[in-house]
């Protein structure tokens, strides 16, 4: 992804532009980050905006590269407040509808936004109005829908705008494949998408004070009523939407969710997945109980003298499965331990 190697470079861009960043705000940046696709280093959404340590360009359309993501960032802040995506911020600046901001977006000259409208479900145009500006802009871009009948594609025709064309034809991605492999491949995919095979997931072995004959889903310990009392009370919050910082019922992240249930039994736990992760007492995958604390890397962990911190957590319910707020756009939810190749550990707090 183009997504700059930075922890919650979502908000630092949002604080960049003067948008308060609610689930949608971030929804939408997320969203749009994946409708552009392509590689190009610590550019979200492929803005092709000289300066702010730019490397040079990715491609033959002008998208930079950049040295830090703070260049990164800051790029693509000076491209959107240039004067010409005043709508794309207004509509952020509302914060309560990511369709809204895509349909935005679509009616900007960016180049995406029908493709991210689509992706969250509305009616996305076909071809965007006319080319972006976050720099020198192309002399050209394609006019009708679909790419090039014959030879390479148009000069300045990008990723984004190739996917919201119907499915390439094998010609197309041979065409395409001259001048960019990677940009074919994902296409080839799209057309030829890879079936997900489904599996039953592996119970994860648990060993209680009931000679280890393991618990129920919504299993409990009958000697420790208090992580029973959690067990019971999180599974309460089932399809509570997460929402980034929550810590009450109207919406919770993911350590705001374990914090909460435990005060209610009456345990203090702390606010951040980084601190629970040195909280209460290790324990190992063999020894899982319900009501202890599962940590993974996730996609927000961290490096805090020189050890890496978890950057998730969820409550473990028994059978090697966990009660968790995934992220952004999901709600409060069961899920399998088997398969998460991200697990770190547990710690029990009770």
């Amino acid at each position: 992804m183009a997504a700059p190697q930075l922890n919650n470079w979502d908000l630092l861009l949002a604080k960049k532009l003067g948008v308060a960043p609610t689930p949608e705000v971030i929804k939408f940046l997320h969203t749009w980050t994946a409708a552009e696709g392509g590689g190009a280093t610590n550019n979200p959404f492929n803005t092709t905006q000289p300066g702010f340590g730019s490397l040079g360009n990715y491609n033959s359309v002008g998208v930079k590269n950049y040295a830090t993501p703070e260049g990164g960032i800051n790029a693509t802040a000076a491209t959107l407040m240039n004067g010409r995506y005043g709508n794309i911020l207004q509509a952020m600046r509302s914060g309560t509808s990511a369709l809204a901001m895509a349909e935005a977006l679509q009616n900007s000259p960016w180049g995406t936004g029908g493709l991210v409208t689509r992706m969250l479900g509305g009616q996305g145009s076909t071809l965007p109005a006319s080319p972006r500006a976050g720099g020198p802009s192309p002399k050209s871009l394609p006019q009708a829908a679909g790419p090039p009948a014959l030879g390479k594609p148009a000069v300045g025709t990008t990723f984004g705008q190739l996917l919201q064309n119907a499915a390439p034809s094998d010609l197309t991605l041979q065409l395409i494949g001259q001048n960019n492999p990677t940009m074919a491949s994902t296409l080839s995919m799209l057309k030829n998408p890879i079936p997900v095979p489904q599996t039953k997931p592996i119970p994860i072995p648990v060993a209680n004070s009931d000679g280890g004959k393991g618990v129920t889903v919504h299993g409990a310990n009958p000697n420790d009523p208090v992580a029973n009392g959690a067990v019971k009370l999180v599974q309460q919050y089932l399809g509570t939407p997460y929402v980034w910082g929550g810590a009450k019922p109207g919406g919770f992240d993911c350590s705001g969710l374990l914090q909460y249930v435990w005060a209610k039994e009456g345990v203090n736990v702390p606010r951040t997945t980084y601190d629970q992760w040195g909280a209460g007492t290790p324990v190992g995958t063999s020894q899982l109980r319900p009501g202890d604390a599962v940590f993974f890397k996730g996609s927000d962990a961290i490096t805090r003298g020189g050890q890496t911190l978890p950057g998730h957590v969820g409550m473990y319910i028994g059978n090697g499965q966990f009660i968790e707020a995934p992220h952004t756009g999901a709600n409060v939810q069961i899920s399998n331990l088997a398969g998460r190749t991200d697990f770190m550990g547990a710690r029990r707090f009770a």
